[in-house]
């Protein structure tokens, strides 16, 4: 049979040298905020992302997705040259081994605008039929 006035009276004991080991720091695991145990402390703010290059095309998105010989495709995204001659779209032969540059029929270049501090290249569009003897595979 427990006695309740000597259990109250460890519990209290007990309770004591929890307190009295928290004062002096002995609960501290070093495991703060997912910082280790001997980590500097880190006072600076995280580095900033850096600026995204604006000066390179970069396609975005091409419809439709599957086509044939003569079907044309439509190519979107930033940075297309704005001279006929400074685009190419290459396709892959059936043989995988020759290269074969599709027509290009369109392409759309709408400047960047200068009052918009968000805007990261020239929004372009370009539109190029496919040629015969290619084969189907990734857009790269």
């Amino acid at each position: 049979m427990l006695d309740a006035q000597r259990f109250t009276g460890s519990s209290r004991q007990i309770l004591l040298l929890i307190i009295l080991a928290t004062l002096l720091g002995g609960c501290d695991t070093g495991q703060r905020f997912g910082v280790q145990f001997g980590d500097p402390v880190i006072t600076d703010p995280p580095p900033d992302d850096p600026e995204p290059v604006c000066d390179q095309p970069l396609v975005n998105s091409v419809g439709p997705v599957i086509g044939q010989a003569g079907s044309l495709i439509t190519f979107t995204g930033v940075n297309f040259s704005d001279t006929p001659g400074g685009n190419r779209v290459v396709m892959s032969s059936f043989s995988g081994e020759v290269s074969i540059d599709a027509l290009i029929i369109n392409f759309n270049v709408t400047p960047e605008d200068p009052t918009d501090p968000t805007a990261c290249g020239a929004v372009s569009t370009l539109t190029a039929m496919v040629p015969g003897g290619v084969r189907s595979g990734p857009v790269t």
